[in-house]
């Protein structure tokens, strides 16, 4: 198959870029998906906001019709010992959604078929190297399960391949690792009653912090965040170790009440990192290939689309043979970075109950102080890229 851009990854930063070439250029698109990810999907919390993004990729219809559960407040047990209280309706923006995660990626790319884009599914690409010549001619080979290859030859790709980073590892592009958070995440069998109540928890706690919130179906996602060596040591994969720990979390203990696990604990990566090269001629990386956040912060899924549009923009530029917006995408990135860390460090130092437990040590520097003001930044942010 010949195609103009090849975007390798079917969640939201790839979706997201396949839609914005689909309906602002004439380029032929496919997308290559692995499909169903291995094991349950956390879910997440998104903002209002995010829907702005969403009307942009003509995908906001079909997501408001994507059954997702409205979020209507945040609490927080951080920094003391009581739950402070932020409603939605102060955060200018409005209520944001509880998502289903399978569902919202199924929609995105439904959307980019919708908008022109060849989605290959359930393929695996295992090799994607540059064809030589001035054209910047990529062949790229992704694999089914039978073992059936399908070729692809492109003048493009975008590496949407999440934290792997699968085609940017391979081109030789560092990875600056900010730290080693991970997740160790149970999903709470659905109570008596037939829905949770619609807000997200986070608590800290002496060696890290929990994370709740509902899921459409009923269910309530809890998460354990701590650096890997601290699961580790405390064999907080196990479920009695984890159950002991949910135990001594007062607020987060008490929303779960009676709930029981509905099936085993599953670990996933958290930590922030970027890659020192997020591109290079002919390619770009997109969403967490790019970049990945502490997801404290919240801005996971509203950064994947935005980069995954902004990685559109870069590879409509190279096609037509101009190079400008590469490195104003790649300043961007790094500014953006830059922007998370500062109020990352400042937000951790609001907590100094555990301040000498090394979890919270690693994070609390001195310049951290939340009076002080945010770095300048050198170039735009992503978000603030037109």
């Amino acid at each position: 198959m010949d195609v103009d851009v090849v975007v390798v990854g079917g969640g939201p930063a790839g979706a997201a870029a396949a839609i914005t070439l689909g309906r602002h250029t004439s380029w032929r698109v496919a997308v290559v998906d692995r499909g169903p990810a291995t094991g349950p999907r956390v879910g997440e919390t998104i903002g209002a906001a995010v829907q702005a993004q969403l009307r942009y990729l003509g995908a906001e219809a079909s997501f408001l019709a994507g059954g997702h559960t409205r979020a209507w407040a945040t609490a927080g047990a951080w920094g003391r010992d009581d739950v402070a209280w932020r409603e939605s309706i102060v955060s200018g923006y409005g209520a944001g959604w509880h998502l289903d995660r399978a569902r919202f990626d199924e929609t995105l790319l439904r959307e980019a078929a919708a908008a022109g884009a060849t989605v290959l599914r359930d393929l695996s690409v295992v090799r994607c190297v540059p064809a030589g010549g001035d054209a910047g001619q990529w062949v790229v080979d992704a694999r089914a399960a039978d073992g059936r290859v399908e070729q692809l030859a492109s003048r493009f790709v975008i590496d949407a391949t999440g934290r792997a980073g699968a085609l940017a590892r391979q081109l030789g592009a560092r990875t600056e690792q900010v730290d080693r958070l991970a997740a160790v995440v149970g999903f709470m069998a659905a109570g008596a009653r037939t829905r949770e109540a619609a807000y997200t928890l986070v608590e800290a706690a002496d060696d890290g912090w929990w994370y709740s919130s509902p899921l459409p179906d009923g269910r309530l996602v809890v998460a354990w965040l701590s650096d890997v060596d601290l699961l580790r040591d405390a064999g907080m994969t196990q479920p009695s170790a984890w159950s002991e720990q949910l135990a001594r979390a007062r607020h987060t203990a008490a929303r779960v009440g009676a709930r029981v696990l509905g099936g085993p604990l599953v670990s996933r990566p958290a930590s922030t990192r970027r890659r020192v090269i997020p591109g290079g001629p002919h390619w770009i990386a997109a969403g967490d290939a790019a970049a990945s956040f502490d997801p404290l912060s919240g801005i996971g899924i509203g950064f994947a689309l935005h980069s995954g549009i902004h990685a559109a923009r870069v590879a409509n530029e190279e096609l037509h043979g101009r190079s400008a917006l590469r490195p104003q995408y790649v300043a961007a990135l790094d500014a953006t970075m830059r922007s998370f860390r500062w109020r990352s460090r400042a937000l951790y130092a609001q907590e100094q109950r555990w301040r000498d437990r090394a979890f919270w040590r690693r994070r609390i520097t001195a310049d951290a102080s939340p009076r002080t003001s945010p770095p300048a930044a050198a170039a735009p942010q992503i978000a603030d890229l037109s």
